[in-house]
């Protein structure tokens, strides 16, 4: 992949983050390519791979937690299980290579389609999809105009930006 896949806006957001096309190419190729599984060699226990906190540490990070939560700084984490990070590698790629693909029959006959339509008809059983709507709305846009419109651009756009 070369950075000529960049647009000017795309580059200017790219350098506004801290980063540089290289590294982003880099961070796609991982996508792509996926990461090998780590071997464990066994599970951890405490003072293993565990920290055991006396109760005096654990009041401590219980105000550091109350400090940030209170300054706004919290959000909900969760962790990733691998299944969301081969969806969204699917859909990158689905994203590059369908670009421009806005007819409905034409999706319905395309076996490239079918599991981005699987993916499409779920959507408001995903967890994000409120945040979603949420964002697309924060753009001036109309959540159910972009989320039912024919093809996928604009969706996958918010989704993976």
């Amino acid at each position: 992949m070369s950075r000529d896949v960049f647009t000017q806006s795309d580059l200017a957001q790219i350098l506004a983050h801290g980063m540089t096309p290289e590294k982003v190419i880099s961070q796609i190729d991982i996508f792509k390519k996926g990461i090998p599984f780590t071997k464990i060699l066994r599970p951890c226990t405490i003072n293993d791979g565990i920290t055991a906190l006396d109760s005096k540490e654990t009041d401590h990070y219980i105000g550091v937690l109350d400090d940030a939560r209170k300054q706004g700084r919290c959000m909900k984490f969760v962790p990733a299980s691998g299944a969301a990070s081969r969806m969204f590698k699917y859909l990158l790629e689905t994203c590059n290579e369908l670009r421009g693909l806005n007819d409905p029959e034409t999706m319905l006959s395309d076996d490239r389609c079918k599991p981005l339509l699987l993916f499409i008809n779920g959507l408001e059983k995903y967890a994000f999809y409120d945040d979603l709507k949420k964002i697309i709305k924060q753009n001036g846009e109309d959540p159910d105009v972009v989320l039912k419109a024919p093809g996928v651009n604009r969706m996958l756009e918010y989704l993976l930006s």
